[in-house]
C-alpha cells in the first residue's frame, strides 16, 4: 500500500498542475515541501528518549518554524548532527539511504541531479553535482529553489516551463524511493472496548493487527494520532489527521503562547494546534508525570514521594499481582522490569508501589526516575 498522504499530495499536483506550467511549478513546490516535512516528522518521531531530550528540542523548533529552512536543518541534525546518536536502530537503513554518498546509477544521485537542473533553470549557478553525492543534499537544494522562486518574486511562465519537467521527475523519483514512505503508517483511535480502530495509511499493516484484538485491552494506551512502526509504535507528533484520515496537516509557524498554525499542503486548509506541550524552553525538559514529588508525604502506611497515578493507565491485574508479591518477598532485593520503550513499565511499577504502600512491609518508599535525575551522579555522591 502506498503512503496515503503522499498519494493525495501527488494527486493534487497532477490535478491542479494540468492548468499551466506556472500552476504545475507551484504545485510541485507544495509537493516538495510536503516530502521534506513528512520525512523530517518521521525521523524526529524515531529519536529515542535521552537525558538532553533531543526529540523535544527538535519539536520545539519545528512548531515555531516560519520557513522550511529550519526543517532542512532539523533533518541534517537527525541524520548527521547531535541527535543522530539517539536515532532508533530501526531507522539506520533509512538514514543510510540519505547520508551515503552514491554515484552514477543510483536513484539518489539521479534525484539530486534532476533537482540541480531545475535550480540551474532559475538562472542561478549552483555548484556542480559531485561524482558521489548524498540524498540529504536534495532537501538543502529544494529549500534554495523554493525560497528563490516563492520568497523573492514570482517566477515567469517561461522559467516555469523550463524548470517544471525536471522538478517533477525529481519529485516523482524521490516519492517512489524514499524509504520513509514504505514504513507501516496508521492512524490509531482507541475505542471504549480497549481495542483500536486502525486506519491504514501505508506500508505493511500486519504490524498493527494486535491493536485490533483483545490483546490491546491490557496493552499500552496510545493516544489518538498518526503512528509509524519502527521497532515499536511511534506517534508522529508533527503530522496531524483525524480518524477518517480526511486530511493531513503539518506545522506552519505562527506560534504563540496558546496556538500555532497547522497547514494542509493537500487541501490548503488550516487549523490551530495546541502550543502548550511546546512552551517549555528547548533547554529544559517538559514536565514529566512520572517525576517524583519534591517532598515526602503519607500514602497508605508509608512516607513516600511517589508521583500521582499516570493518566490513561490501563489495568494489568496479573502483572500487578506478580510484581506486588515479588516486592514483598525478601528473597528479591532487586526487581527489574524489562520491555521495549513505551510499553508501560513505569506506569506498571507505579501501580505496584502504590499497592505496596498500603501494606506494613516498608516505612518509606523513595522514587527516583532516570528521566529526571542523573542516577550515576547520585550513586557517586552517596557512595
Amino acid at each position: 500500500m502506498t503512503f496515503l498522504p503522499l498519494e493525495r499530495m501527488l494527486e493534487r499536483t497532477r490535478r491542479h498542475g494540468a492548468d499551466s506550467d506556472t500552476a504545475l511549478f507551484t504545485e510541485l513546490l507544495y509537493a516538495g515541501e510536503f516530502i521534506l516535512k513528512a520525512t523530517v516528522a518521521a525521523f524526529v518521531a524515531c529519536i529515542e528518549d535521552d537525558r538532553e531530550n533531543h526529540r523535544y528540542r527538535l519539536l520545539h523548533g519545528l512548531v515555531r518554524a516560519d520557513g522550511i529552512g529550519e526543517w532542512s536543518r532539523a533533518l541534517d541534525d537527525v541524520l548527521t548532527g547531535t541527535a543522530t546518536q539517539h536515532l532508533s536502530s530501526a531507522l539506520f537503513g533509512a538514514r543510510r539511504s540519505f547520508t551515503e554518498r552514491l554515484g552514477t546509477g543510483s536513484w539518489q544521485r539521479e534525484v539530486v541531479c534532476l533537482l540541480h537542473g531545475a535550480v540551474t533553470g532559475t538562472n542561478t549557478a549552483p555548484r556542480p553535482v559531485p561524482d558521489r553525492v548524498a540524498l540529504r543534499t536534495w532537501f538543502q537544494s529544494f529549500v534554495e529553489l523554493r525560497n528563490k522562486t516563492r520568497g523573492h518574486g514570482a517566477p515567469t511562465p517561461a522559467m516555469c516551463a523550463k524548470v517544471a519537467p525536471q522538478l517533477r521527475e525529481s519529485i516523482e523519483l524521490l516519492s517512489s524511493n524514499n524509504p520513509i514512505f514504505f514504513l507501516p503508517w496508521a492512524y490509531l483511535h482507541r475505542s471504549l472496548s480497549g481495542k483500536y480502530r486502525v486506519v491504514e495509511l501505508g506500508g505493511d499493516q500486519s504490524i498493527f493487527q494486535p491493536l485490533k484484538t483483545v490483546l490491546a485491552v491490557d496493552g499500552e494506551n496510545y493516544r489518538d494520532g498518526v503512528y509509524m512502526s519502527a521497532a515499536n509504535y511511534r506517534l508522529v507528533e508533527l503530522l496531524h489527521s483525524d480518524v477518517d484520515a480526511s486530511d493531513f496537516f503539518l506545522p506552519n509557524g505562527s506560534f504563540n503562547s496558546e496556538t500555532y498554525e497547522l497547514h494542509s499542503l493537500i487541501t490548503d486548509n488550516r487549523l490551530k494546534g495546541d502550543s502548550n506541550p511546546y512552551i517549555a524552553a528547548a533547554g529544559e525538559r517538559p514536565p514529566s508525570e512520572t517525576e517524583g514529588k519534591p517532598e515526602l508525604d503519607t500514602l497508605g502506611r508509608v512516607f513516600t514521594n511517589l508521583p500521582n497515578p499516570t493518566s490513561g493507565y490501563i489495568r494489568r491485574p496479573q502483572l500487578e499481582e506478580e510484581i506486588h508479591e515479588t516486592l514483598l518477598n525478601d528473597r528479591h532485593p532487586i526487581v527489574t522490569l524489562v520491555g521495549r520503550g513505551g510499553i508501560g513499565k513505569t506506569s506498571l511499577a507505579l501501580r505496584a508501589l502504590q499497592r505496596v504502600a498500603e501494606t506494613d512491609r516498608f516505612d518509606v518508599i523513595l522514587w527516583f526516575s532516570a528521566r529526571d535525575i542523573d542516577l550515576d551522579r547520585l550513586r557517586s555522591e552517596t557512595s
